[in-house]
């Protein structure tokens, strides 16, 4: 799509709500099918990743709410229209990964900055298999 497509609130809006669709459709079915898999094979890591996507779910439906509302026509209360609710969409989503990313990381969500990545070798994937600390490489 050309850049002054995307000028067109019409076809940004038709754009953006495609991508909604297609995310909410993805990622449910990978956290279902994932969330599946992971009972069967009695994996938590499956299972977990599962939900990942049921969260990447619930942020595209986000994403497809705020096109939905910052197409709406200018009313009497909004003489410049509801294009803003584009923006809110945006930065709710990345509100809520930057808590997850934190959280994820060891942190407090986002106000650690994730400064903590393992807390010990039991939480270092790769300290795991090679029977060393992360701090033997220093």
């Amino acid at each position: 799509m050309k850049q002054k497509d995307l000028q067109d609130s019409a076809k940004r809006a038709a754009l953006g709500k495609l991508s909604g669709l297609v995310g909410i459709v993805c990622n449910v079915g990978l956290a279902g099918s994932k969330l599946a898999v992971g009972k069967l094979a009695g994996s938590m890591s499956i299972t977990a990743d599962g939900l990942n996507n049921l969260s990447d779910a619930a942020s595209s439906i986000v994403t497809l709410t705020g096109f939905k509302l910052a197409e709406k026509p200018a009313d009497k209360e909004h003489p410049y229209g509801h294009a803003r609710f584009e923006y809110l969409a945006s930065l709710t989503v990345s509100v809520v990964y930057r808590i997850r990313a934190g959280k994820k990381f060891g942190g407090e969500g986002a106000s650690s900055g994730g400064s903590r990545i393992f807390s010990s070798v039991h939480d270092c994937p790769d300290c795991i298999d090679s029977g060393k600390s992360r701090d033997d490489d220093l």
